[in-house]
């Protein structure tokens, strides 16, 4: 039985219809993301998100509603309402992104403004500013090489860019309707 002072945390994940969230094992074997070989280090990165956290049974999730809502074709968006105490880990999505080596997925929103700013004051029309605000980009995602990003992945509050690691099961009770 929960204490009655239990903070819950609204998350969101998308799974594909034969993911159960309260029953069964998950096995990252089958996932099509763990698979993907355009991923250069899916599997690593795995491997060591795994060893950290002493299992591998834990679910994705979206800790802000916006980025929940883009669709993924061929998955189920559920809605969770989750005790803190299920919360494995706090990830930074970009970072996250970074190490695995994939640019496909955007920088946080604050980031991005800031670079359209920044191009926007420093150039004189609208093809020179697309340009900087490219190169900026590209600056980002080469930044940094993944193995010195694995201490800034790991975060303690959930922010913007920040994604929830929720342990497997879910209890039933924590699960609203799937938002397919």
């Amino acid at each position: 039985m929960l204490k009655k002072d239990t903070k819950f945390i609204r998350l969101w994940t998308w799974q594909t219809p034969n993911i159960s969230l309260t029953k069964g094992v998950l096995n990252y074997l089958d996932s099509a993301f763990y698979r993907d070989e355009s991923i250069p280090n899916i599997k690593d990165a795995y491997k060591r998100v795994f060893s950290k956290l002493g299992t591998s049974q834990f679910h994705w999730c979206f800790t802000q509603p916006d980025e929940a809502q883009k669709p993924w074709r061929g998955r189920v968006k559920w809605e969770i309402e989750v005790p803190e105490k299920d919360i494995l880990a706090i990830v930074r999505g970009s970072v996250w992104n970074k190490i695995i080596g994939i640019e496909r997925f955007t920088p946080p929103t604050k980031l991005r403004l800031k670079w359209m700013r920044e191009a926007d004051r420093r150039t004189r029309d609208g093809r020179e500013s697309r340009a900087l605000y490219e190169q900026l980009q590209r600056s980002y995602w080469a930044s940094e090489p993944p193995e010195l990003l694995w201490e800034k992945l790991w975060v303690d509050e959930i922010g913007e860019d920040t994604w929830a690691l929720v342990k497997h099961p879910i209890d039933q009770s924590y699960i609203k309707q799937p938002k397919s």
